[in-house]
């Protein structure tokens, strides 16, 4: 066997003309583990054998058939091929594909039949075929999707959807959609809704009766209408809204709230008093003890160790 070169100082070897002879006595793995070329068992590096028409992994610990070659036991087997197949590159599986326009069958390749109307695919599990656009797959066959009046092709091909202003009728046929007056075609194209100013009543369009002080909505399923700012619907008209001392509009503005200040006592607004270390909370319409006081009916006494562990700080009231 004619000597083998070791070029450089790279972790890989470059082995010229010859399988690599390694040492059969054991050494021990240092921090970085085995040289390439072995592979730890136990507490020491041992070299690994490789079999004909095997060579080292990338690692250098392992071994891998060459190409044309699987691993069987402990050794490298040809590859058989069949007719109308060809290798592959990974060392794992069968190491053989079928051709385009073949399929795996067993440890053979069968040619795929495509029917009429057909074309091939080639997926990663082997080839197939699919219909063309206006044809559905039926068992072994492609069959004309039959497209009804004011129906059309679908994005898939194979299927089909009504024309705007047509509903499908179990998948039959494509009806005329009876928009009333007052109505138009809803965003599907197979219904309908009310215009402005009209709600649905039944299979027609009803115009919305707007009270005075109020405005028509786009929401026909509740009154159709809201009050102004400033009013509150009761019943079906709008209602002015008194707004007692110490309060203001609400941000629908059809209500009101008391000022900051002042808590709501019904229908008006009665000032709070704050007791001795209390502030306003947040809302502005209650208050609550200062950080070390806790509420004690209408007056703040500061906390004590055994009040810390069985109350809760900071109470609010509306006093």
């Amino acid at each position: 066997m004619r000597h083998c070169i070791r070029l450089g100082l790279l972790t890989a070897l470059i082995w010229l003309g010859c399988q690599p002879v390694w040492a059969t006595t054991n050494t021990k793995p240092t921090d970085s583990g085995c040289q390439y070329g072995y592979r730890l068992s136990d507490t020491s590096c041992v070299a690994v054998h490789v079999p004909a028409h095997g060579h080292l992994t990338a690692t250098g610990d392992s071994w891998e058939c060459d190409r044309g070659f699987h691993a069987l036991e402990n050794g490298c087997v040809p590859v058989v091929v069949p007719p109308n197949a060809h290798l592959l590159d990974s060392p794992y599986g069968l190491g053989w594909a079928c051709d385009r326009g073949y399929r795996e069958s067993g440890n053979s390749c069968s040619v795929v039949k495509i029917p009429t109307n057909a074309y091939p695919v080639y997926e990663a599990w082997g080839a197939e075929w699919g219909c063309r656009r206006g044809f559905r797959r039926v068992r072994d066959t492609c069959e004309a999707v039959v497209v009804p009046a004011h129906g059309y092709l679908n994005v898939t091909g194979n299927d089909w959807e009504c024309d705007r202003g047509y509903s499908d009728q179990n998948h039959a046929r494509c009806a005329r959609v009876l928009v009333p007056a007052h109505a138009h075609l809803d965003y599907s194209g197979e219904g309908w809704e009310c215009d402005r100013g009209f709600r649905q009543a039944s299979h027609a369009c009803a115009a919305i009766i707007v009270p005075p002080h109020a405005y028509p909505t786009y929401d026909p399923l509740n009154n159709g209408w809201n009050c102004d700012r400033g009013y509150q619907a009761s019943g079906g008209a709008c209602r002015q809204i008194m707004v007692p001392l110490n309060a203001h509009l609400d941000d629908s503005g059809n209500s009101w709230s008391c000022n900051r200040g002042y808590a709501s006592d019904d229908r008006s607004c009665r000032h709070i008093q704050l007791p001795a270390h209390a502030h306003l909370d947040f809302t502005g319409n209650a208050w609550t003890c200062d950080w070390g006081f806790d509420s004690t009916g209408a007056s703040c006494e500061r906390l004590t160790e055994s009040m810390a562990n069985t109350n809760e700080s900071g109470a609010l009231r509306a006093r």
